[in-house]
């Protein structure tokens, strides 16, 4: 074995136009799935859902009436007095 240490070298695209000795580039066959098209469709199952949720979360920030019926949900005594009569017996 040699005591030099492996050296990792990055995978280069292949360039047909670019003289030297270069392998084979295998083109891509009708059946061959097109690994950009894979890609997107596995970041939308993986990113989908996850944004609907962050969609919902703004959506419930960001409109009033939803956060004002929030709020009155967590309000004390809030479904015991009728509104508008501006008293509290507390």
């Amino acid at each position: 074995m040699s005591d030099s240490p492996l050296r990792i070298v990055p995978k280069q695209p292949i360039d047909p136009e670019a003289p030297g000795d270069q392998t084979e580039v295998s083109t891509p066959d009708a059946d061959t799935p097109d690994p950009k098209a894979e890609l997107a469709e596995l970041r939308r199952l993986l990113i989908e859902p996850e944004q609907t949720k962050i969609d919902n979360i703004l959506e419930r920030l960001n409109n009033p009436r939803v956060r004002a019926r929030e709020i009155s949900r967590t309000l004390p005594g809030s479904d015991s007095h009728p509104r508008g009569t501006g008293r509290c017996d507390h």
